[in-house]
């Protein structure tokens, strides 16, 4: 059935085993805090009976289907959806402030983004310099990203932590006691002890940063680490979602006038071992800054900025600041500020031909311009989005809304309508 299933819809069930933060544990060494989840450790055949499950369940489902629509891209359907020919069509964050854009792909972005950013890219000024410039709109940063950062390094606090613990204590406790916990997930006290290694972390970093004001003056390159394990790196980045080993390719690359710049995404705290952050910080030249500073500070000042598929990439675009991303699925690959690598060799050839000064500032303007229009065309404003991400009601109104601009993008959707009232 297995072999079956691969070659009928195209991906090995190694792959679609990978994309899931239990059954693919295995793939993912850089977090090996991560609290344990008993289906890690199942034998390949109860493995494979849970994709056996899900591919008989959706494909059953999406029988006789026209098109399907869902909150975010999930890999099993979407492989049926493409097999079958059933349009596909999926609600995500623009990546600016709080706009939101309908995808119509398996991967982060839509082909009608790739496409609006193709034209706009054709259409946007061409000589002018970056110190000449003005944005067309005034960049925002994702609003989500900016809560849950702030919200984390609060979190971080002592009093704040103690209060956790205790709570997640007597709340696991009980859910023994009572057996009411999830069968097979998470072993009930191993999150109290990642927050407890993730604390000590916070201290560790905190003493071992480097803030921006003692890198005035020197060149370097910054590369701000992800959210692990989390659906940028399980799904849409899967062909490459190693930090570890992209942190050593960009150490590697770099002259010896330039410091790569590590920021640690303060919700994956207690997720590394501490040998993780011991190792990056013997190598020669890099270092980590402060978690309390402003991202898009470091950005303003670096040469260039790194990512594999994180927000960085595309505020860095919008700033005026080249980019070397190792995400093969991310739309501002289609700039030609933006490169993509895939090893070191290819790591060290853009690396290289960005601090050599091989890149014009009026690129830098024509690729910001392009991101900058081709966003506006493509998206549409969601404020509320990320205050009912968690709600558990239906938001009837915001799904009309939303609803509307999905018919209004893809008109040969315009039958929805009808149930909109």
């Amino acid at each position: 059935t297995a072999l079956l299933n691969e070659k009928t819809f195209g991906m090995t069930y190694s792959e679609i085993l990978s994309r899931d933060r239990a059954l693919g544990r295995g793939y993912y060494p850089n977090i090996d805090g991560y609290p344990k989840i008993y289906r890690s450790e199942w034998s390949k055949t109860q493995k494979f009976e849970v994709i056996h499950r899900k591919f008989e369940f959706f494909t059953n489902a999406l029988t006789g289907a026209d098109y399907v629509i869902s909150q975010f891209p999930e890999t099993i359907p979407n492989l049926i959806c493409d097999h079958f020919s059933i349009g596909h069509f999926h609600l995500l964050q623009a990546r600016l402030g709080s706009l939101m854009l309908w995808s119509d792909s398996s991967a982060f972005y839509s082909k009608r983004y790739q496409e609006s950013l193709q034209g706009c890219l054709n259409d946007a000024p061409s000589t002018t310099p970056l110190e000449n410039s003005n944005p067309t709109i005034n960049f925002k940063p994702d609003s989500g990203g900016t809560q849950r950062l702030a919200s984390m390094l609060e979190f971080w606090q002592l009093p704040n932590l103690l209060l956790f613990i205790l709570y997640q204590l007597i709340r696991r406790s009980l859910l023994k006691l009572l057996g009411r916990g999830k069968k097979n997930s998470y072993r009930s006290f191993d999150w109290l002890f990642t927050v407890i290694r993730g604390y000590r972390d916070y201290r560790y970093l905190g003493k071992i940063s480097t803030r921006l004001k003692e890198m005035r003056g020197e060149r370097f390159v910054f590369f701000p680490l992800h959210m692990e394990p989390e659906l940028m790196l399980l799904d849409y980045s899967n062909y490459f979602n190693n930090v570890f080993e992209a942190v050593v390719y960009i150490s590697k690359a770099l002259p010896a006038d330039t410091t790569l710049v590590i920021k640690e995404q303060p919700k994956v705290l207690g997720h590394r071992s501490r040998k993780f952050y011991e190792l990056l910080n013997m190598l020669p030249n890099v270092v980590f800054c402060a978690l309390d500073e402003s991202s898009l500070d470091w950005i303003a000042d670096a040469e260039l900025v790194i990512t594999i598929a994180g927000t960085a990439g595309e505020e860095a675009v919008r700033m005026g600041v080249p980019v070397v991303t190792f995400g093969q699925n991310q739309v501002i690959n289609e700039l030609p500020t933006v490169f993509f690598v895939d090893s070191h060799s290819t790591c060290k050839k853009a690396i290289t031909r960005i601090l050599d000064g091989n890149l014009r500032s009026d690129e830098l303007v024509r690729a910001r311009e392009a991101l900058n229009a081709a966003t506006k065309q493509v998206s549409f404003p969601f404020p509320d989005y990320v205050s009912l991400f968690t709600a558990d009601y239906p938001c009837l109104e915001h799904a009309r809304n939303s609803i509307r601009e999905l018919v209004k993008a893809y008109p040969e959707l315009s039958h929805l309508e009808n149930v909109l009232d």
